[in-house]
């Protein structure tokens, strides 16, 4: 995520390496799918937007969304249809580069009885609203797990807190809290998205 020599080279070669990645688990997924009699022909298409490395949205002018993808190669490599780059399509159209999620969230879990909200904690938190009458939202949150990750690697060694056990030892520092809580995206009204842009081992330091 951060610049570097000679980026757009690298940057093509890890596309290709992770249309690969994306290969593999197609054809795992694809075995899996067999026991229950679906095939690669009844596949209709794969949805892959890539792995962002920069986000934008809004800024300098549209602004822009960049992820590392081939979705040309997977397609090659699968046999399969690939769906790509919606999410520049959504930050053209004046959204924040991730349409799919409320959608989905919608989708599966939206209830015209009742109001209700889906938080998904990845590396960056998102929430998708579900109003049992009204427009359905999503908009990132704030970090989720890109923190702790950073701080797990700087002290232990490992990429990441293995099932929290690390986090649940420890205590809430009130103070600390608060004190992030000042960061101005927290205030932000949505829509709105962020990433390691802001939320980064230069953003912890100074913290």
């Amino acid at each position: 995520n951060s610049p570097g020599h000679n980026e757009l080279h690298r940057a093509a070669l890890a596309a290709n390496q992770l249309a690969g990645v994306y290969a593999r688990v197609v054809e795992r997924l694809l075995l899996i799918a067999a026991v229950q009699g679906i095939h690669r022909q009844d596949i209709t298409a794969i949805g892959a937007h890539g792995q962002t490395v920069r986000h934008q949205p809004q800024a300098f002018g549209t602004g822009y969304t960049l992820q590392l993808n081939n979705p040309a190669l997977l397609a090659e490599l699968t046999g399969i249809d690939v769906i790509a780059d919606f999410r520049n399509a959504d930050v053209a159209a004046g959204g924040q580069g991730a349409p799919l999620v409320p959608a989905f969230h919608a989708a599966l879990w939206a209830d015209a009885a009742q109001s209700r909200a889906v938080l998904n904690i990845g590396g960056i938190s998102n929430i998708s609203l579900l109003p049992a009458c009204g427009t359905v939202q999503g908009f990132d949150c704030g970090p989720g797990n890109v923190l702790m990750d950073l701080w797990c690697q700087r002290h232990t060694g490992q990429a990441y807190d293995d099932a929290g056990r690390w986090a649940a030892s420890g205590h809430v520092q009130a103070d600390l809290l608060t004190r992030w809580m000042l960061e101005p995206f927290f205030h932000k009204p949505p829509p709105k998205s962020t990433g390691r842009e802001m939320f980064n081992q230069q953003w912890l330091d100074h913290l």
